[in-house]
């Protein structure tokens, strides 16, 4: 079973090297492709970390309250 389950793996290459040096070029290119855009993705991020950590600040303790409130009821 695990003969077959590599078989599938590789889908008519010869090894798993084979089947990677035929992707190789398109893995790299995709790679490229996304990491033009790391480190944009990377400040989107840090600056929705920030802008969370400020609302935080903006009312600390509100949501207890709003709890609260709710299990009185």
């Amino acid at each position: 079973m695990e003969k077959r389950k590599n078989q599938d793996l590789i889908c008519g290459f010869g090894s798993f090297q084979a089947k990677y040096m035929s992707l190789k070029h398109f893995i790299e290119m995709k790679a490229r492709e996304y990491e033009k855009n790391a480190e944009a993705l990377d400040e989107a991020f840090e600056m929705a970390q920030n802008d969370e950590n400020n609302f935080d600040n903006l009312a600390p303790g509100t949501e207890q309250i709003n709890q609260d409130d709710c299990r009185s009821w």
